[in-house]
Order: structure tokens, then C-alpha cells, then sequence
């Protein structure tokens, strides 16, 4: 899928957290064999355009939170492009989170998360 990403504010420096989550994007659910929930579930977006747009944003926000905790999601706006929908996805760092390190004290993505 075609998406756009949008940092705001110090996040627009921070190359670890910028690269986190086009990772998470970028990973279908369930590839990952370390963790099978690691990645977004694009069957979400087989329905009509309506509920798509809606499974999209929350499959979005709830991977966001559970794998990138010091990120927050502002908002999700879909443009329409022949052939298909662009989601449009505006971020920012969560007020009181360290730079390079999330809530659980975790620097990054692990490798076996990844892989």
C-alpha cells in the first residue's frame, strides 16, 4: 500500500522513531514468526471504502500504541488517487517521553521483532 507520513515537531530529527514506524507499516501482520501481531492486518482494507478508512485508522493507532508508545497518531486523512485511497498518516511525540527511548524504556524495535 501507497501511504504518506507526516512527522511533527521534534519528531521530524528523530531517524530511530521515523524508521520504527515505517517498519510497523510496512510489515504484514502474522510474517513476522517471533511475534505474529508485529505489522498491520491489510485485509482490513478489502471492505467498502467507508469501513476500510475506519479499520485502517485503528488497526493503525493500535499497533502504534502497543509497538511505538511514545508516538501518537493526530490523525489518518485518505486521498483519493486513480486506482486506490493514499492514507495521509500526521504523527508526534507523546508529551513527557524521552527522546530515542519509549515509555517501556526500550530504545527501538528489537531485532527479533523485526526479523
Amino acid at each position: 500500500m501507497n501511504y504518506e507520513i507526516l512527522f511533527q515537531g521534534d519528531l521530524q530529527e528523530d531517524e530511530r522513531l521515523q524508521r520504527d514506524f515505517r517498519v510497523l507499516l510496512a510489515t504484514r501482520a502474522g510474517s513476522q514468526p517471533v511475534d505474529r501481531d508485529l505489522g498491520i492486518d491489510w485485509s482490513c482494507l478489502d471492505g467498502p471504502p467507508e469501513a476500510a478508512e475506519v479499520m485502517f485508522r485503528m488497526e493503525v493507532e493500535i499497533k502504534t500504541e502497543k509497538y511505538l508508545p511514545e508516538l501518537e497518531i493526530d490523525r489518518i486523512d485518505f486521498i483519493r488517487e486513480p486506482g486506490g485511497v493514499k492514507p495521509r498518516i500526521f504523527c508526534h511525540r507523546k508529551e513527557g517521553t524521552d527522546r530515542g527511548r519509549n515509555q517501556n524504556g526500550a530504545g527501538e524495535l528489537s531485532r527479533s521483532q523485526l526479523y
